[in-house]
């Protein structure tokens, strides 16, 4: 590749993001791996994505997202699961919900709804929206950067992994249930606690 450098350092196959003139290389060769995806050459790409993890683990690019999405492509869900898990200090959206999306076809009822469970906790603005009936397909997003926890960052996510929600109506179904029983908790502790505030006001 162009851009392979004359002072490129492949430390036993791992490749340090810290190390500035080898990120083109990485750089380069994700642009080859995304131009496979989108051509919809997802194993190719998956190839590429998969050993980008491996010279590359801390994955500064994202390619973790791809390779979750190729996985997903040919039902390859335990793969998911640990993508997802070998990122456990990243507090991410994307792999909370692709991990529980791809535990529904692993893993037992009780477990899915564990994941679920936990994905609404944390960020329960995209449970809202894969609850919802009658969603767009595609959503429109500004130019510009997206916030995190933003309107735009959870449609982000609708357009890029909803087409896999789409396909488990069934896994869909329990978020929508596990989401319900979750606002109907919160709105009862909410009574309770206004309840008490009186209590204690009298």
């Amino acid at each position: 590749m162009s851009s392979i450098p004359s002072k490129f350092e492949n430390h036993a196959g791992y490749i340090p993001w810290e190390n500035s003139w080898d990120r083109p290389f990485l750089e380069e060769y994700f642009q080859i791996g995304l131009k496979l995806y989108n051509k919809e050459k997802f194993e190719e790409a998956y190839w590429i994505f998969s050993h980008l993890l491996e010279l590359s683990p801390q994955d500064n690019l994202g390619v973790r997202y791809y390779a979750i999405n190729c996985c997903f492509e040919f039902g390859r869900h335990i793969a998911v699961v640990n993508i997802c898990d070998r990122f456990p200090e990243y507090h991410d959206s994307y792999l909370f919900y692709a991990k529980a999306l791809a535990m529904f076809s692993t893993h037992t009822q009780e477990l899915y709804d564990k994941q679920i469970a936990l994905s609404i906790k944390e960020f329960p603005k995209f449970a809202k929206l894969i609850s919802q009936k009658n969603k767009k397909e595609n959503y429109k997003l500004s130019k510009g950067g997206i916030i995190v926890g933003s309107k735009e960052e959870i449609h982000e996510y609708w357009n890029f992994q909803g087409k896999y929600w789409r396909q488990n109506p069934e896994a869909v179904e329990r978020v929508r249930m596990i989401y319900k029983l979750k606002l109907k908790n919160s709105r009862k502790k909410k009574i309770k606690y206004k309840r008490y505030i009186t209590y204690l006001s009298k």
